[in-house]
C-alpha cells in the first residue's frame, strides 16, 4: 500500500508541473421544502439567480414529493430566469415517483444514486425508457459503482466526499477510474470557505488525467437545512 500512495505521490508532483485549465462542474442541491417556500413566497428566480452568481451551472432540485406540475415549474424558471440546467434528484426512490420524472417537463436529467442502487425498484434501463428525452444521471458509493452498470447512464459519478485531497485521488486509483474520462469524481462542498481549497486541489490534480470533477454544492447552508427539517417535524 505504501509503494502505491509513493507512486500516486509521485504523479501528483508530475501533474502539478503541468499548466493546464482548472475547471469544475458546479451543481447546487436545493431541497424541495426550501424550493416550496421558495416558491409561495415569490423568491424563487431571486434564489436561481444567486446560485448563478455564484458560478452554478446545474440545480440539483430535490424531487421526492413535490407535485410534477411544480417539479415543471421550477425547471422552467431555471433556466428562464438564471440559465440553470435542471436535474431532477430522486433520493428516496419507489416505483412510483421515479415513473412519474417522465411527465416532469423542462428537466434536463434525472438523477439517482446510491439509495437507488442500495435496492432498484425497477431495472436501471427501463427507467431511462421512462424518460424520454431526459439524461440519466447515477452517482454510486465507491463499493457500488461497476462498468456494467454504469453503461446505462448518460452522466456517472462516485462519491468521494468528506475526504482529504490526497485520498479522493488515491480512492480514485485504487477504484480504478483515474484516466477514464467517464467518469467524475463527485466531491461535497458544505460552503465552507475551506472546501474552495479541497475543490481547487481536488480539480488540479484529477485535471491532467482526464477526470472531471464534479462539486455537490448547498443551495441553502446545510446546517440552515437542517435546523429547517428538524422545526417542522416537531
Amino acid at each position: 500500500m505504501n509503494i502505491f500512495r509513493t507512486l500516486i505521490a509521485s504523479l501528483f508532483a508530475i501533474a502539478l508541473a503541468i499548466p493546464s485549465p482548472v475547471h469544475a462542474a458546479d451543481a447546487y442541491w436545493l431541497d424541495e421544502l426550501y424550493a416550496f417556500y421558495y416558491l409561495i413566497s415569490f423568491q424563487l428566480d431571486d434564489q436561481l439567480k444567486a446560485i448563478k452568481a455564484k458560478g452554478g451551472k446545474t440545480l440539483l432540485l430535490h424531487s421526492d414529493d413535490l407535485p410534477s406540475p411544480l417539479l415543471s415549474y421550477i425547471a422552467w424558471r431555471a433556466k428562464k430566469a438564471a440559465g440553470l440546467k435542471t436535474v431532477l434528484w430522486v433520493q428516496w426512490p419507489n416505483k412510483s415517483n421515479l415513473l412519474r420524472m417522465g411527465d416532469v417537463h423542462g428537466a434536463h436529467a434525472v438523477q439517482v444514486d446510491d439509495h437507488y442502487f442500495n435496492n432498484p425498484p425497477i431495472p436501471l434501463v427501463s427507467l431511462k425508457k421512462q424518460l424520454g428525452n431526459k439524461q440519466l444521471w447515477c452517482s454510486f458509493q465507491p463499493g457500488q459503482w461497476n462498468y456494467s452498470t454504469a453503461r446505462t447512464c448518460d452522466h456517472s459519478d462516485i462519491q468521494l466526499y468528506r475526504q482529504t485531497c490526497e485520498n479522493t485521488i488515491f480512492n480514485t486509483y485504487r477504484l480504478g477510474i483515474l484516466g477514464n474520462p467517464n467518469v467524475a469524481i463527485s466531491t461535497y462542498h458544505s460552503g465552507d470557505k475551506r472546501d474552495d481549497r479541497l475543490v481547487n486541489c481536488i480539480t488540479r490534480r484529477a485535471k491532467p488525467y482526464g477526470n472531471s470533477v464534479f462539486v455537490f454544492k448547498w443551495a441553502n447552508n446545510e446546517e440552515l437545512v437542517k435546523y429547517f427539517l428538524k422545526f417542522i417535524s416537531r
